[in-house]
């Protein structure tokens, strides 16, 4: 009897609620793992987890592009193309770029429809394109009637009954959800207010980030539940945690050369929510950020026009390098040259990372 082909099954959830909730991604599983056994493939979960389609680079889906690139991925199913696809226009470049050169079959939904692009007519081949688009419209829709619901909350509780109104999305460390209400956690405030007071008496960030990593304290954000010290900053620059929330709505009015979403502000909203640390402690911790930077950035011997501007495909900024000395042989040396960053941010976070961009 011969090896079942595999099945690839790209599952995604927009939120961190719905991920804890665990609902919906066990849904997608289990129906993945129905279709597989009907069409008689094994399975491959292609996990991403909590994403947004719209915001940032997911690791999953690049994995599962790489794969399709080496031939490794030949049936492709997902519950349906909005779980993968930012918007029409990325539906229609995936299918050009990878479903068709690569001649992988999609399968949508729960019956599933099956979509062989070797085969398909202009014709089926734009149904799929315009179905994609009708998708983008839906989701649109959905998205503008959540932020409908969302804006009158945080007016009526949130501003005028002075309520910490919770909107969604991942809590801030050192807070939790309790019934769409801002709550400090205990466990993880404790932490929250231990950086701010190492960082004031003269802790580094990666100190800081060194120790919350032997400690076990598990990051908000990194897979592999190492700090790195950009968040840890981030975390230092928030005024939430002195008791004050932000809040600045808006609203979609486009899509970039890249295929991003372009928005707009159209409110900003500041309420109360339970303090963790004091604002006097806050405001010390701003000037000695704001000091450290700035002597950091004099230590820099070269200007780079674009450094900080180039991003990576991997996520990571561009960064310049500039070296003007003289060979063990004797020969002058003078090269400048643009290059991912990454190899050399592996101590921040603990993370090895995969770049393949080696030019």
């Amino acid at each position: 009897m011969g090896k079942k082909p595999i099945l690839d099954c790209y599952i995604r959830v927009s939120s961190t609620s719905q991920k804890e909730d665990g609902n919906s991604l066990v849904v997608q599983r289990h129906t993945a793992e129905k279709i597989a056994g009907v069409l008689g493939m094994e399975p491959r979960i292609r996990d991403e987890g909590a994403q947004s389609s719209t915001i940032g680079y997911r690791d999953v889906l690049g994995e599962l592009e790489d794969d399709i690139r080496q031939g490794k991925v030949k049936h492709l199913w997902v519950e349906n193309s909005n779980r993968m696809f930012r918007d029409g226009v990325e539906n229609i470049q995936f299918r050009k770029m990878f479903l068709e050169p690569y001649k992988v079959m999609m399968y949508q939904g729960e019956t599933p429809t099956v979509l062989d692009f070797s085969s398909l007519s202009t014709s089926e081949r734009m149904m799929y394109d315009i179905w994609g688009m009708f998708q983008e419209s839906e989701n649109q829709q959905r998205s503008e009637k959540s932020q409908r619901g969302k804006s009158y909350r945080l007016r009526i509780d949130g501003v005028q009954k002075s309520k910490p109104v919770f909107l969604g999305g991942t809590p801030l460390f050192g807070y939790k959800n309790v019934d769409k209400l801002w709550k400090v956690d205990r466990d993880k405030s404790k932490w929250v207010k231990w950086m701010f007071s190492s960082y004031e008496k003269g802790m580094s960030t990666k100190e800081i980030k060194d120790h919350l990593d032997r400690e076990g304290v598990p990051s908000p954000r990194t897979k592999s539940g190492l700090w790195n010290t950009t968040t840890l900053q981030l975390m230092l620059r928030n005024k939430s945690y002195t008791g004050l929330h932000t809040i600045t709505e808006k609203k979609k009015i486009g899509i970039d050369e890249l295929g991003k979403p372009i928005r707009e502000a159209t409110g900003t909203y500041t309420y109360k929510i339970p303090k963790i640390i004091t604002t006097g402690q806050f405001n010390r911790v701003q000037r000695l950020l704001t000091k450290n930077h700035k002597n950091h950035s004099n230590n820099k011997k070269h200007f780079s026009l674009l450094e900080d501007i180039l991003v990576c495909e991997c996520g990571s900024h561009i960064g310049s390098h500039e070296k003007n000395t003289t060979s063990s042989l004797g020969y002058k040396v003078n090269t400048r040259k643009y290059y991912c960053v990454s190899k050399n941010y592996d101590w921040r976070d603990g993370k090895g990372r995969d770049c393949k961009n080696k030019m």
